[in-house]
This record gives C-alpha cells, sequence and structure tokens, in this order.
C-alpha cells in the first residue's frame, strides 16, 4: 500500500491508538455531561474506533516477518 518504514509504521499505529481513546473518552465526558447519550452518537464512535483499530492492526502488521522464510 504505502512505502513506510517500521517507525513510520509504530507511529501511525500509536497514533492510530490514541485516536480511539480520544474518541472513547469523548463519549465517556458525553454521557457525563448529559442525561442520555444519543444512540447515533456512540454508534459513530464505535464506528470510528473500528476504523482506526483496524489501521492500527493493519500498520503493526510486519510484512518483512511474512518474507522471512524465503518466500
Amino acid at each position: 500500500m504505502f512505502d513506510f518504514n517500521k517507525r513510520q509504521r509504530v507511529s501511525l499505529a500509536k497514533l492510530c491508538y490514541d485516536v480511539i481513546k480520544l474518541v472513547c473518552g469523548g463519549i465517556a465526558v458525553a454521557g457525563i455531561m448529559q442525561k442520555e447519550v444519543p444512540f447515533d452518537k456512540i454508534w459513530l464512535a464505535l464506528m470510528f474506533s473500528g476504523v482506526f483499530l483496524w489501521a492500527a492492526l493493519a500498520l503493526e502488521d510486519d510484512p518483512e516477518e511474512k518474507c522471512k522464510d524465503g518466500g
């Protein structure tokens, strides 16, 4: 996909995890500030978290380790 080195992939994965923390923290704060959090906001937060989690896991997957067997 993109030609990142290992350090760049790890940094981007950490950024994705931080974004997940911010999204989940925002929903928690919204739950404290409001009496009721609309289901739409919770669903949107879960979707964003899922996308960023998928991106982080994809970035952490090292393609070089798969090629070490010589193939």
